[in-house]
């Protein structure tokens, strides 16, 4: 089944709990800390779940979005564990990385349904990002992934994953398959109706954020204090939505 998002509010936005989010935060270490600036937190790393609970011992009032990454490279029985657990400190969303296909989001979006009826939870109330780049072959499968699921609110790139996948030497030599990769995900994005999200291989760079701005993307993920300060310097003014 192909989805196209026209019900959304915005189709270049991207919104988590009612709030316009165009600057996330990944912590992946417990040692991890937060800006006040960001819109809304991923956690990440090999347990997200442990990585949450030692920033909300410290963070006890916050009321940022709070999203988790998991992995579509899980096998089943892991990743429906590791799915409930997450379901357990009640997100307000999912980023689902190292997507190769549509099933992969299908997945996703078949266990959540079940995950959210446990929990009381209205069909559909948890949304999902797909951030490629951890599987190269998602990039071909970009179109579909994007037209996947109804919970699918946005379809993003991580670039870091992209130049591990391609073993390039540097990221300047890896460039010319990342214009690929931005361009392939802005128009399997745009193609659905969906906002185009990317996290940078380096993210403190105001001008480089400020050219992926301008260039479409709707918002971008940063991986430190430094990188939210600088991705908030490069976006325009909000229009109060």
């Amino acid at each position: 089944m192909s989805i196209n998002h026209e019900d959304r509010k915005d189709l270049c936005l991207l919104f988590f709990r009612d709030k316009h989010c165009q600057v996330l935060l990944l912590i992946e270490t417990e040692q991890g800390d937060s800006s006040d600036v960001p819109d809304a937190l991923i956690f990440g790393g090999t347990d997200p779940a442990a990585v949450y609970a030692s920033w909300r011992q410290k963070n006890p009032s916050s009321a940022l979005p709070v999203l988790f990454h998991l992995s579509a490279g899980l096998d089943h029985d892991d990743f429906a564990a590791l799915l409930a657990r997450l379901m357990a400190l009640k997100p307000d969303g999912l980023v689902l990385t190292d997507a190769s296909t549509a099933a992969d989001s299908q997945r996703l979006d078949a266990l959540l349904r079940v995950e959210e009826a446990r929990a009381g939870l209205a069909d559909g109330s948890t949304p999902f990002i797909a951030l490629l780049g951890g599987n190269p072959s998602g990039f071909f499968q970009a179109s579909a992934i994007a037209a996947s699921s109804a919970r699918l609110i946005g379809l993003g790139l991580d670039e870091g994953a992209v130049v591990t996948a391609i073993q390039a030497e540097t990221p300047h030599h890896a460039q010319p398959v990342l214009e690929t990769c931005r361009s392939l995900v802005q128009l399997a994005a745009a193609s659905a109706n969906l906002p185009a999200i990317i996290q940078p291989f380096s993210s403190e760079n105001a001008d480089a954020e400020a050219d992926l701005v301008k260039r479409g993307f709707g918002a971008l993920i940063g991986n430190s204090g430094k990188a939210v300060e600088m991705i908030r310097a490069a976006l325009p003014p909000k229009s109060g939505l």
